[in-house]
């Protein structure tokens, strides 16, 4: 007991206290952080490739198959490589999950991505 009648924390407490008040700091970080910056939308634009002809072609994301409009051929989704500066065919969704290392471009194996700059050339869907 101390002078006030109240008992003193041992260290095993005062480590708890730190630890409960330390994670609910954390937590109100993140929180508001992600409140002010918000969830990232996706985009509602895709580039597609023509795996016969190698046209490009800007478009919303449809919610079935992207169709060339000329040939009728099925369109693929198309991934950007910034070493190469070059919209190449996206590796299907199953390979990816099965290997990450697949969204790789096979040139420079630099990490590919779906944004990127915008073709000049693409045909609007």
């Amino acid at each position: 007991m101390n002078y006030f009648g109240v008992r003193q924390l041992s260290r095993k407490n005062i480590t708890i206290l730190l630890f409960v008040c330390g994670g609910i700091a954390v937590g109100v970080t993140f929180a508001s952080y992600y409140s002010i910056r918000g969830v990232d939308q996706e985009p509602s634009t895709g580039v597609f490739i023509c795996r016969q002809s190698k046209d490009l072609f800007i478009g919303d994301i449809p919610t079935g198959e992207a169709v060339h409009p000329l040939t009728g051929h099925v369109l693929a989704a198309a991934v950007y490589c910034p070493c190469c500066q070059a919209w190449q065919v996206a590796p299907p969704v199953s390979l990816l999950y099965r290997n990450p290392k697949a969204i790789e471009c096979p040139k420079c194996q630099v990490p590919r991505t779906f944004i990127g700059d915008l073709p000049a050339n693409a045909i609007e869907l």
